[in-house]
């Protein structure tokens, strides 16, 4: 400030009559709160900008982060912390990333899904080396969904990986997989082979010699007649030829358990009867030849040409029947508890014989030991449900008064006793077990091959309530609760989430199953969600 403008101000503050003295004081405040106020705005604008600057780190920062997290699996195997976090799908453990999923062939994997294309591969996410990025193999004897391709001789049920690979399970020798063709070793051998003791495929000698002559396989015993050499059948008798097939000269003329009958004859009850004509009826009843069909006579199933009675069972199949209600044209599965067997001690189910000791459900379409013991057969019984033995009726679950190890159960047959469940407990002391029949003596447990044995590995269960229950047995108050030797020796342990609990039957009506939940049998129509809570099966929760 120069001398003229010093003038000029205090010339002013003089016309308001103050005096130079005062001038001189107001104009030094002035100047100070000038340097008070510049001094104020610097601090003001610089703490303005440290304030940017932080803000613009933490976006910085957080997009670092964000862009950290949309890698899925980045750091895996990683230290990790707030400062280095883990993928998408990845989990921070014990300050190492893991992989929670797994990334084969570019496709993301759950962790434990099975592979669609090989169903012994599934995704175990594992830090160790890659192998999140390809698929793990379960272990040897693991169960798989089994594919047979169209091989008559394998299981289309019980399969077991092996390898890596899903290897069905085969059938029985000597099983049929054809007209006159066996299995042997899961292979159907061709015409005239039979299985040899070494399961092996051979010839079964391109002759049979009966009665001291030789007879070139399929020569018939008589010209057109019924009995034919089969060496797949038998080397030394004649075999019969398959009810319905022409025979005879004259036309019109079939087979009936090795008889030839006459053109006005049916083959009923595996004798040769006159057939019978019904009014409005369109054939011959149990007519198998279509030319010798030609007659108004009762209805039947026309299949493969052949004439079947209504209810008659396909003679290659006891577990199929001609049901002209559900198809005429093809074979029907028999009806819900139907025997089967070479001693008609194993149960159909939906058109297929159960291995033996499984069982199956009504509603359902295939066999299974999880159903044993849990159906109650009554509602499709006519009459009262039980076992008439030796001339006397006993109630379905009785128990044999002269055997406790044997009881009337009706499933499985309503004119013998059946052996009871193994292991259970039996003797006048209560401490041996059940086994086939047969109660073991003391220390003896049941086997593998169900034969007592001394301190056999099914003696090894859990003791509940001073009772002995092998391991796997189910409550038997609460079939949502197993003797699990792996989780308590001494109490009960929950099954498995989706286990059938029990099957809803009303008036021999069924209507559904109900499935356990963490140890809870769930209402009927309620699933087991992802909480592992029971919850209507409409909902999307649903497992």
């Amino acid at each position: 400030m120069d001398a003229r403008q010093f003038d000029t101000i205090v010339q002013g503050l003089a016309e308001v009559r103050l005096s130079r003295l005062a001038a001189l004081r107001r104009l030094a405040t002035s100047a100070l709160a000038g340097v008070v106020v510049a001094g104020s705005l610097d601090l003001d604008s610089e703490a303005k900008r440290r304030g940017k600057r932080k803000q613009k780190r933490r976006r910085k920062d957080k997009r670092k982060d964000s862009k950290t997290k949309q890698k899925e699996f980045e750091r895996v195997g990683k230290p990790c912390d707030k400062e280095k976090p883990c993928g998408k799908y990845t989990e921070c453990i014990e300050g190492l990333c893991f992989p929670t999923k797994c990334l084969i062939d570019g496709v993301l994997v759950d962790a434990h899904a099975r592979n669609p294309d090989k169903p012994c591969q599934y995704c175990n996410p594992n830090l160790f080396g890659d192998r999140w990025q390809e698929w793990d193999t379960f272990n040897d004897g693991t169960t798989c969904p089994p594919d047979t391709a169209g091989n008559l001789c394998l299981s289309t049920f019980i399969a077991t990986c092996q390898g890596g690979d899903c290897i069905p399970e085969p059938l029985a020798d000597g099983g049929s997989c054809g007209d006159n063709l066996v299995c042997c070793d899961g292979t159907c051998c061709g015409q005239w082979e039979c299985c040899s003791e070494d399961g092996a495929c051979q010839s079964c000698g391109p002759e049979c010699e009966i009665g001291g002559v030789l007879y070139p396989a399929g020569t018939p015993e008589t010209p057109g007649g019924c009995r034919i050499c089969d060496p797949n059948r038998s080397e030394t008798e004649w075999s019969l030829r398959d009810d319905g097939e022409s025979c005879g000269e004259t036309a019109g003329r079939t087979c009936c358990n090795g008889i030839c009958c006459a053109p006005a004859e049916c083959c009923v009850g595996l004798t040769c009867q006159a057939c019978e004509c019904d009014d409005g009826s369109e054939r011959r009843r149990n007519r198998r030849n279509a030319a010798a069909a030609g007659d108004t006579c009762a209805l039947s199933c026309e299949i493969a040409g052949q004439s079947y009675t209504d209810g008659e069972p396909n003679p290659a199949n006891p577990c199929e029947i001609c049901d002209v209600a559900q198809d005429f044209s093809a074979w029907s599965p028999a009806p819900f508890l139907t025997k089967c067997g070479a001693n008609l001690d194993q149960i159909c189910c939906n058109g297929v014989c159960c291995p033996d000791g499984e069982c199956c459900r009504p509603g359902f379409t295939f066999c299974s030991g999880e159903w044993c013991g849990i159906v109650d057969p009554c509602p499709y019984i006519d009459g009262a449900c039980g076992c008439t033995i030796d001339g006397q009726f006993y109630a379905h679950a009785a128990v044999n008064p002269a055997n406790e190890c044997q009881w009337c159960d009706a499933y499985w047959s309503t004119t013998d006793w059946t052996s009871r469940p193994s292991y259970l407990r039996c003797g006048t002391f209560a401490d041996r077990f059940c086994c086939e029949g047969v109660c073991c003596e003391t220390g003896s447990c049941c086997n593998e091959e169900a034969i007592c044995e001394v301190a056999a590995p099914g003696c090894v269960g859990c003791t509940i309530n001073g009772r002995f229950y092998r391991n796997g047995e189910r409550n038997p108050d609460d079939p949502c609760q197993q003797c699990l030797i792996d989780e308590s020796t001494t109490a009960w342990s929950n099954t498995s989430n989706g286990y059938v609990c029990e099957a809803v039957i009303e008036d021999g009506v069924y209507y559904g199953d109900r499935v356990c939940c963490e140890g809870v049998c769930c209402g009927l129509y309620e699933c087991c969600n992802f909480s592992n809570a029971c919850e209507l099966t409409s909902s999307d929760n649903c497992q």
